[in-house]
């Protein structure tokens, strides 16, 4: 397995739109059966999911992001916890860094946006095989330090259903999944 990183400018909001360009522009030729993962920050800017931080704080637009959320007041990390797609992810993922002074927020239709690459690039490159996967980093509660996450893919299985089968024991998986 050979994994390349991709170093491109710059994605300043408001400034960039067009996600089929900077991949055009930046990404190597792919071969077969490869994986190529975005940030979800580059999907969402290019989307124009971006937040004026004058305009709105970010618990507001976390209540209204999120599909399930906790309130700072109501831990003692003082961060909002939020499930958003059924990830657990604080303040429904918006994000501050490398924003240029906006809050990022999470791709509308992640699954979409990832077909519509992987689409995109199997046209370009004249693939057969090819993966997308659309990332982000997550908090776990109680531990420091973000974890990777795939928010969305396509073009491969990612879950594969253990239940009912035998462990390295002969014991039967009940939930692994």
């Amino acid at each position: 397995m050979l994994i390349k990183t991709v170093k491109t400018r710059k994605i300043i909001p408001e400034k960039d739109r067009d996600l089929f360009s900077i991949l055009k522009r930046y990404l190597p030729k792919l071969k077969e059966n490869s994986i190529v993962v975005v940030t979800s920050k580059v999907v969402a800017i290019c989307q124009g999911r971006i937040a004026d931080p004058k305009e709105i704080t970010r618990d507001e637009l976390a209540e209204k992001e999120a599909d399930w959320y906790l309130p700072r007041s109501l831990n003692k990390y003082h961060f909002m916890l939020t499930i958003k797609r059924n990830t657990m992810i604080a303040s429904a993922g918006i994000d501050e860094s490398n924003g240029a002074g906006y809050y990022i927020l999470w791709p509308k239709d992640p699954q979409k946006s990832a077909n519509k690459i992987r689409a995109f690039l199997k046209k370009k490159f004249g693939l057969k095989n090819l993966g997308v996967i659309i990332t982000d980093s997550k908090l776990t509660p109680l531990r420091w330090g973000v974890t990777g996450v795939a928010i969305a893919h396509s073009g491969f299985l990612a879950l594969n259903d253990y239940r009912k089968k035998p462990d390295i024991f002969g014991r039967k998986l009940k939930v692994t999944q």
